[in-house]
């Protein structure tokens, strides 16, 4: 639980400070980027104290298990499809539309390939 809370926090905190930093260079008001700068910085020390509380554990709770790391890149290739889709309906240049489509392809490519073999990984780690 403290691997995926450390995991979640270092990306939010990275998310909200891209958030905060447009804000500001935005010119809007100090009582709206102030908080999520605050915020940003509390999610990016966040991970540091989970680490501290991680290495007073054994090594098997430190690391994830082969079916979390597979888990993480699935979603990961599914959240740059959904991104990519969204950047697709969302550009007007026809250069950019062909770039995406290859991408998007090329990842669903990746996942169709990498899906049967995480699974029968997955089969031999639970047997054996």
């Amino acid at each position: 639980m403290l691997r995926s809370l450390r995991v979640v926090s270092a990306i939010l905190g990275v998310v909200i400070g891209n958030i905060a930093l447009n804000t500001l260079s935005s010119q809007h008001p100090i009582w709206i980027w102030l908080p999520l700068a605050l915020l940003s910085i509390f999610l990016l020390v966040l991970p540091l104290l989970i680490k501290r509380e991680l290495d007073r554990r054994p090594l098997e709770e430190r690391q994830f298990t082969l079916k979390q790391i597979y888990a993480g890149m699935g979603l990961a290739h599914l959240a740059i499809i959904l991104a990519g889709v969204y950047r697709l309906l969302t550009v007007r240049d026809a250069e950019w539309r062909l770039i995406i489509i290859v991408v998007i392809v090329l990842d669903i490519c990746l996942l169709a390939f990498l899906t049967p073999r995480v699974l029968k990984i997955i089969k031999q780690s639970e047997r054996g």
